[in-house]
């Protein structure tokens, strides 16, 4: 699943008339390297967080409609490999795939983040430790970003659909 994910921080680059994919120096920043440049400075200027507690339940319900729509993009994954590839422009099935592998990336970091900030609640009383809040920080962060990735994916497929279906419309 995370190399699924790590395959849609790609950009496709021409090579011998070929279109080739590379890893995105700028999409692998943005969704590792900025959460744990955060995490990192919070944690060496000593910054504690308060006990996580509002927080939990409010991942908690994030996590059971993540999983909700994992079904769902699933779903269109299905009905997508049905139908025809277009001639041109981006391939709907491989749209679909690179949103539901989001989507499960989206879910196992939650996961990951409900279990560390469960772990907290029950061991920690008062503030988090520096290099708690770090870690809980970076995978907040993390987490907030691959949801950006996922809404933008869907925007940009919405608005290829309705491109296709306002074509002579105005």
């Amino acid at each position: 699943m995370g190399r699924a994910h790590l395959e849609t921080l790609s950009t496709e680059r021409d090579v011998d008339g070929r279109p080739v994919a590379y890893l995105s120096f700028g999409d692998l920043t943005t969704f590792f390297g900025i959460p744990l440049s955060v995490g990192a400075v919070l944690w060496l200027t000593g910054v504690q967080a308060p006990k996580p507690d509002p927080l939990l339940a409010s991942i908690s319900i994030l996590t059971g409609l993540l999983f909700a729509l994992v079904v769902l993009v699933f779903d269109q994954v299905k009905r997508e490999r049905d139908r025809p590839a277009p001639e041109a422009g981006n391939d709907p099935l491989m749209d679909a795939w690179q949103l539901f592998a989001n989507v499960c990336w989206a879910v196992v970091a939650s996961t990951l983040l409900l279990t560390v900030m469960f772990t907290t609640v029950l061991f920690v009383d008062g503030k988090l430790a520096p290099w708690l809040t770090a870690l809980v920080t970076t995978l907040f962060l993390h987490l907030m970003l691959t949801l950006l990735m996922v809404l933008k994916r869907i925007f940009f497929m919405a608005r290829r659909i309705a491109g296709i279906l306002f074509v002579g419309r105005r």
